[in-house]
């Protein structure tokens, strides 16, 4: 059962402005987010940096293999399948969250990894959303060693994909702070494309280097 309940719908979502960029930059030398190259420091602002200095770059997230708009041939951008959504610039009256953290599980469907159980925390650890998620498509491995999720647990769950998002775009927008530990595989699970990340891979990287990622 999910710890927080949206009567919100979730529908396809234009690609906006945030997002779009992402499109647009060059996949070049890898940057702090800031615009800066790894290793380079900002002297105007010592340590401890803001959360937002750590805010991938669109170079970063293209090398990383995060979700990204798809260009057509008219230029004009579309989200990478139906089943995405994008987050939107906050709203006047919205209630959008300045940082969340999140972390996803999946099972195996005919189409590879889906989603099954999404956690978000707020700044403070508390807990904001909690729940299993039943595929679309029929589970055929549970990937219980590393999802934890087993038959028994999701016999009654109807929570869907569908649900999660919407409960995403009414509580963070395309300014939210997302931070999680592989992202990428969490937006895609998610199918949600979201330009503002703070990737802990990243900030830790494995001492090999890419492609390898340090576990948790």
């Amino acid at each position: 059962q999910s710890t927080s309940q949206s009567t919100s719908q979730s529908t396809s979502q234009p690609v906006n402005q945030s997002v779009s960029q992402l499109a647009s930059q060059p996949v070049s030398q890898s940057t702090n987010g800031q615009g800066q190259t790894s290793g380079d420091v900002d002297k105007r602002h010592p340590p401890p940096f803001p959360a937002s200095y750590y805010v991938l770059s669109p170079a970063e997230m293209a090398d990383n293999n995060y979700p990204l708009p798809i260009v057509n041939p008219d230029g004009t951008l579309s989200l990478p399948d139906d089943e995405y959504v994008a987050t939107q610039p906050p709203t006047e009256h919205g209630n959008h969250l300045s940082l969340v953290a999140v972390d996803c599980e999946m099972c195996y469907t005919c189409l590879g990894l889906e989603l099954t159980r999404v956690t978000f925390l707020d700044a403070e650890c508390k807990v904001l959303y909690d729940s299993l998620v039943l595929p679309a498509r029929t589970i055929v491995d549970y990937n219980t060693q590393y999802s934890g999720i087993t038959g028994y647990m999701m016999a009654n769950v109807t929570t869907s994909l569908q649900d999660v998002q919407a409960w995403v775009l009414e509580h963070i927008s395309a300014e939210t702070l997302l931070v999680g530990h592989a992202v990428e595989n969490d937006v895609k699970a998610l199918k949600v494309l979201h330009g503002n990340i703070i990737d802990t891979a990243m900030l830790f990287p494995h001492p090999r280097g890419p492609p390898y990622k340090s576990a948790l």
